[in-house]
């Protein structure tokens, strides 16, 4: 046995518990959670684009130049 493989076999026979895969429920509800709220909000981009240019909303640069405009 190599010096190498010698030590992974030790570090998993002291440390059992590092190589054990756990699901948290908690995490899983975190993440779907987070991922319902980003279609939402792509969906209502997809949704509300600009008429003039046909942009996102959140990528319109038409109400930015009309603003600079008026100063």
């Amino acid at each position: 046995m190599s010096r190498e493989s010698n030590f992974w076999h030790d570090y998993v026979l002291q440390h059992p518990g590092h190589a054990v895969f756990t699901f948290d429920p908690s995490h899983a509800f975190g993440a779907a959670v987070c991922l319902f709220l980003l279609a939402c909000w792509a969906a209502h981009q997809t949704q509300s684009r600009c008429s003039e240019c046909d942009a996102w909303p959140v990528r319109c640069r038409c109400g930015q130049d009309e603003l600079s405009r008026r100063s």
